[in-house]
């Protein structure tokens, strides 16, 4: 409840309260300020101006008492960070004064640039400077996209820009802007498109066309115009043509011979170009004179097709005339006797041997000085060379005949080697300049098929044995023929023998054992010792015995290759005897190994089988062969032929005695071995 206060004027200033009774309560209370609020009431009972109700001042005061400071009464200001005068709207600030920094207006579209603020001046950069929302209004320009950078854009893709960017113009009106040869300003061609962007195609550069039916060039004038860029088939741009069904009809064609106006002149046939030139022929020899003619597209009376006449009073003469050797110019060419029918062939002889070039020549009635009528030469600058030349071994063809060293004179005789043993064949040669392959100069191979034997010790072995030359084809028959038993150049010499091509089917190797048996490699063995053995140089091998006792003798010669089958020939054995005793063949030699059955023998064969094959007393139908005291008989009878068990290389010869007598054999004197 509040109560009428007593105011005492003056009590205001004072500082002491004054005092304000309250009747009812008896309370006393007191208003410092005099404002007419108690202390109770009054939120500042030291000032008179603030107590409730009072008019809020903006004065960082609670004037009111109503718990507020400057409620209602406080100004809106705005940071103003760039100081244009425009604050951040963003950023408002209450107070009684602006303070430093702030603004009364917020409107501010960008406060970090001074530049930007409402009724700013719009300037082309991007930016809204006036802060109407709007950027670079009414302050840049129009440009267009340029695809095709022909300097015009596409009017449909303007955009205002501060400034030209690359791919955009500020021209626009491309009509393409994919083709950069279509764009306003272009001149216009003929391809039925708008090249200059005007809305109009080809316009004043379409060509007139008028129909050529006959592809000669040239159209008629009858048929109506066509307007085309280019060329149309069957159509030409002008139509001078005076006959359009004719191709070789048409101005400035050819006039022929007719009876048509073919260069459109009006005139038929007039200078033909398939006129003829008629010439004057005064002799009627079908040639006329040159130098009198006539053009026409028929024959004038008196004028011929040819001309060319050397003389039109003499009918012999003339173009068709033939050249002979006559000092006169028959045939009207300017020469006389140039080319005469009856002229011969000269041939340039360089080399002055007579004989011609064959490719440098002229036909002349009188031999022309450095030439001749031989053509023989195939080279002209060399004397020596020439058909019929000695040919010689130079590498050239000296004879002219296309082959080079063919049958020179001086060409050596090589001689065929099949054989790669170094000796030449002496029945197969060639005459040539130097050794063909497989050729060689010597001569002295006497088998040419076998790298085993050629020329040694001065002889020329043509095989092992007789057979090996028979199988060769070497043979020319039974006679005597050089053998070397181990090869050339080995072991035993080459030496000869006879050898039998006949007997059998040919092909033994004769041994002859006529004084004579050092080349072969013989070996004496004594089964039983005589009395006196040995060999004698001037008759062979020997057995002596003196009294009663058995013996006999083997004799080996070692025979390379090896043979299977040998017979004797003209074989001769000699008996000797002394005091008045005698010698008999009355007994065989059976086996190597044993001895003999009776009185003497003589045996051959191979020592690898078990005994001879070939004995002297086998061979007889009587109880003894012969008994004599010196005496000597031929064996075996009938040139026998004797197989041995195997091929041997050794040939065995036994001879043997037994008995008490003072007797002895040569188991041979002379005669043949033939092995094969």
């Amino acid at each position: 409840m509040r109560y009428p206060a007593i105011i005492i004027l003056g009590v205001a200033c004072s500082s002491t309260p004054m005092k304000v009774s309250e009747p009812d309560a008896g309370v006393v209370v007191y208003d410092v300020d005099g404002d007419g609020f108690t202390q109770d009431e009054d939120c500042d009972d030291n000032d008179s101006q603030i107590y409730p109700d009072a008019i809020e001042q903006c004065d960082g005061l609670d004037n009111n008492c109503d718990g507020e400071v400057d409620e209602g009464v406080m100004n809106t200001f705005y940071i103003d960070e760039d100081f244009d005068g425009f604050g951040d709207i963003d950023q408002p600030i209450d107070a009684c004064e602006a303070p430093d920094g702030a603004s009364t207006v917020g409107t501010d579209c960008d406060d970090q640039n001074e530049t930007i603020f409402p009724g700013g001046i719009e300037i082309c950069d991007g930016l809204d400077n006036n802060c109407d929302e709007e950027i670079d209004n009414g302050v840049g320009s129009t440009f267009y996209v340029d695809n095709d950078a022909d300097g015009y854009g596409n009017p449909a893709t303007g955009q205002v820009l501060c400034a030209e960017e690359e791919g955009m113009v500020e021209l626009s009106g491309d009509c393409d802007d994919n083709n950069n040869s279509i764009h306003p300003g272009v001149d216009e061609i003929c391809d039925e498109i708008d090249n200059n962007c005007d809305g109009e195609v080809d316009e004043g550069v379409a060509s007139e066309y008028y129909t050529d039916a006959d592809g000669d060039g040239y159209g008629d004038e009858s048929i109506g115009l066509v307007l085309a860029c280019d060329g149309l088939e069957g159509y030409v741009e002008n139509n001078n043509d005076c006959n359009d069904t004719d191709s070789e009809t048409y101005p400035g064609a050819p006039e022929q011979c007719d009876f048509i106006d073919n260069d459109c002149d009006g005139t038929v046939d007039e200078e033909a170009s398939d006129a003829s030139i008629w010439y004057e022929d005064g002799d009627e020899d079908g040639y006329g004179d040159s130098a009198s003619t006539m053009s026409s597209c028929s024959q004038p009376s008196g004028y011929v097709a040819s001309g060319g006449d050397c003389n039109d009073n003499n009918d012999t003469l003339n173009p068709g005339a033939t050249e002979v050797c006559d000092n006169v110019d028959n045939d009207c060419s300017g020469v006389i006797d140039d080319n005469a029918s009856d002229a011969e062939e000269w041939f340039l002889d360089v080399d002055g041997d007579d004989f011609g070039d064959p490719n440098v020549s002229q036909l002349n009635c009188n031999q022309p000085s450095g030439y001749v009528l031989d053509d023989n030469d195939c080279d002209d600058s060399e004397p020596s060379i020439y058909l019929g030349a000695d040919e010689l071994c130079n590498s050239i063809d000296d004879d002219c005949d296309l082959v080079i060293d063919n049958n020179p004179i001086d060409a050596q005789t090589f001689y065929e080697d099949s054989d790669g043993d170094g000796f030449g064949n002496p029945s197969v040669s060639v005459e040539d300049c130097s050794a063909p392959q497989g050729y060689l100069e010597d001569n002295s191979d006497c088998n040419d098929l076998s790298a085993d034997y050629y020329p040694e010790t001065g002889e020329c072995a043509k095989g092992a044995t007789c057979l090996d030359i028979l199988d060769a084809g070497l043979s020319t028959g039974t006679g005597i023929y050089v053998i070397d038993l181990d090869g050339s150049g080995q072991g035993t010499d080459a030496f000869s023998v006879s050898c039998d091509m006949t007997t059998d089917g040919g092909g033994w190797t004769g041994i002859h054992f006529e004084n004579s048996y050092t080349y072969l490699s013989g070996v004496l063995l004594a089964q039983n010792s005589a009395y006196d053995d040995g060999i004698d140089l001037t008759y062979g091998p020997y057995t002596l015995d003196i009294g009663s006792q058995q013996h006999y003798y083997f004799y080996e010669f070692t025979f390379t290759p090896t043979y299977e089958q040998f017979y004797l020939s003209g074989w001769t054995v000699r008996a000797y005897t002394a005091s008045g005793d005698t010698s008999e063949v009355c007994g065989s030699i059976v086996s190597w190994n044993g001895g003999l059955t009776s009185h003497g023998d003589i045996a051959l064969g191979s020592p690898d089988d078990s005994g001879p094959v070939a004995s002297m007393y086998s061979g007889t139908t009587s109880n003894c062969l012969f008994s004599c005291t010196s005496c000597e008989t031929s064996w075996p009878f009938g040139n026998q032929i004797y197989t041995v068990g195997s091929n041997a290389d050794t040939l065995r010869l036994a001879w043997g005695e037994w008995g008490t007598q003072d007797e002895g054999w040569y188991p041979w004197y002379s005669g043949l071995v033939y092995l094969r």
